[in-house]
C-alpha cells in the first residue's frame, strides 16, 4: 500500500470535492490493500482499479500499488486538489462573513 501526505482533515471538504467531481460520496470504513489495511474515508474513483482511503486525522491517502501509474495517480491528485480548494473558498468566505481582509504577501528584499 502507497500513501501520500497531504493536509486534507476536513470531511466537509472531502465531500463537497467529491461532489464537484462527480464522485460518489466517501464513506467510513476500513480498506485493505494487498497485505495492509486502511482506515478513514473510503472512495471509489473512476479509472482506479481499488478504492482508496482518507485518514482525515494523520493527512495520509492510501492507495494500492497497482493505481501508481500516471492516469490513475492522476485522478486521485485531482480529488486531492480539489479538496484544498474547497477548503480554501470555506475559509476565504468564513474571513470575509467576519470582514477580514486576505494578507498581503510579504515582499522578497
Amino acid at each position: 500500500m502507497l500513501r501520500v501526505v497531504t493536509s486534507v482533515r476536513d470531511r466537509a471538504a472531502l465531500e463537497a470535492a467529491c461532489r464537484e467531481l462527480d464522485v460518489n460520496p466517501p464513506r467510513q470504513g476500513r480498506l485493505r490493500l494487498d497485505n495492509d489495511e486502511a482506515c478513514g474515508f473510503v472512495v471509489r474513483l473512476p479509472g482506479l482499479r481499488y478504492p482508496v482511503a482518507f485518514d482525515l486525522r494523520s493527512g495520509f491517502v492510501a492507495y494500492h500499488r497497482l493505481d501508481n501509474a500516471f492516469e490513475p495517480y492522476a485522478r486521485l491528485t485531482r480529488l486531492i486538489h480539489a479538496c484544498y480548494a474547497v477548503h480554501a473558498r470555506r475559509l476565504r468566505s468564513r474571513d470575509s462573513a467576519k470582514g477580514r481582509r486576505p494578507a498581503k504577501a510579504k515582499q522578497a528584499v
